[in-house]
């Protein structure tokens, strides 16, 4: 694996985890954009292999996200939800810069990190609440967005993720900018 990420989910993915700059970028993205391995695997609860996503039947899937990992020299992707029976608590997203499936080996090694994870997290033992930053900020500046055009938090949450896409910023900075009081969403646009 060339670069690892570790998420937990809800209305966005938080990031725990990366490895590089190149896993943290990735996973940002994915949740920017509203697609991806990741967020698929957290919708459904199923681990998700995309070998290669120079395919058609990936680029189709993620055409956004696919375009972003393969500018970054990103080949393969795959992701692994950490689950306690049907509670989805996350997941573990492996990084690979050339196509191809894992080798028996290597999934063995990504099931174990895991399950290690999972452990962990039951435990309660990963909870730092400076990892989440990112995370606090965003669920901070969507409650403002939703003050400020009278919308849902649901609703909110997608104009700010459709400010950050359209402005080609990671969703953290936008809403470090919405925080910080630069910026504001008005009914006729923002200002």
């Amino acid at each position: 694996m060339d670069a690892v990420a570790a998420w937990v989910g809800g209305q966005s993915l938080s990031l725990l985890y990366s490895s590089d700059d190149l896993a943290d970028r990735l996973e940002d993205m994915q949740s920017t954009l509203g697609e991806g391995p990741a967020l698929d695997a957290w919708r459904t609860g199923g681990p998700v292999a995309a070998t290669d996503l120079d395919l058609t039947h990936f680029q189709t899937r993620w055409p956004d996200f696919t375009l972003g990992a393969l500018g970054s020299g990103v080949r393969a992707v795959f992701v692994l939800p950490l689950r306690e029976g049907a509670i989805r608590l996350g997941g573990v997203s492996l990084y690979r810069t050339r196509p191809g499936g894992l080798s028996r080996w290597a999934w063995g090694q990504a099931l174990g990190l895991a399950g290690g994870l999972l452990e962990v997290m039951l435990s309660g033992a990963a909870y730092y609440p400076e990892a989440d930053t990112g995370a606090i900020e965003t669920h901070q500046a969507t409650g403002m967005v939703s003050v400020q055009l009278g919308v849902s938090l649901e609703q909110a949450f997608v104009h700010l993720r459709q400010y950050a896409r359209e402005h080609e910023m990671r969703l953290s900075e936008v809403s470090r900018r919405v925080l910080e009081r630069r910026l504001r969403f008005t009914e006729g646009g923002r200002s």
